[in-house]
């Protein structure tokens, strides 16, 4: 929509600008979202050991660990971001400040779980299949008739949808993998989920 409002003499340009602008989003997004997100050093001394522990036996390198979050807000929740040279955990301050030190590792150990699935390969696959993304979808009005360019974000919808349902099977592996990561622990785990289900039913913005 953003190409075919430019004029036609404009669109080849203004779709070269979109595509890098896209690029450049989804390359740089993690280090954008933890300076959104007012990421800031993880500062729990406490717990720290508990999660080298649970990264000297997983296959993926130590990421780097934050906390993120504005005081105050009810956000419970913890987040793996993938990278290419350093990867990191993030955890909101609110989890932090409520959940006990083994359950902060056993949330670690399933986010750790994730990145032992974004290996280099994948990231690096994932970033092609982004780059083509991004070319097609700004350059596709330059070329197709007007009605594919209609078709082509539900087509993109329809993608998206498909892959949150394989992503929901691979949270189930990421928690059998925790387990393991935990050395066979599943009830600390299970407890740190529910916590987390019970802390999620609250509006955000409470205190």
């Amino acid at each position: 929509a953003l190409v075919l409002a430019l004029p036609e003499q404009a669109r080849i340009a203004g779709a070269a600008a979109l595509a890098a602008a896209i690029v450049a989003w989804l390359w740089g997004f993690a280090r954008v979202w933890l300076a959104c997100m007012v990421a800031a050093p993880f500062g729990r001394d406490d717990v720290e050991p508990l999660l080298h522990d649970v990264a000297a036996r997983a296959r993926a390198p130590m990421p780097r660990v934050v906390r993120f979050g504005t005081p105050g807000i009810h956000l419970v929740n913890a987040y793996a971001l993938p990278g290419l040279s350093v990867s990191t955990v993030a955890f909101s301050r609110r989890l932090l400040d409520t959940f006990p030190p083994e359950e902060i590792a056993a949330v670690f150990a399933h986010e750790i779980a994730h990145l032992e699935h974004a290996d280099a390969r994948r990231m690096w696959v994932a970033r092609a299949a982004a780059v083509l993304l991004a070319a097609l979808s700004a350059g596709l009005p330059l070329v197709a008739p007007a009605w594919l360019a209609l078709v082509f974000p539900a087509a993109f919808t329809v993608a998206f949808m498909l892959r949150a349902a394989r992503s929901r099977e691979h949270e189930t592996a990421s928690d059998r993998r925790a387990v393991e990561l935990l050395r066979g622990d599943g009830d600390v785990l299970a407890r740190a989920l529910v916590r987390l289900h019970l802390a999620a039913r609250m509006p955000r913005r409470v205190d």
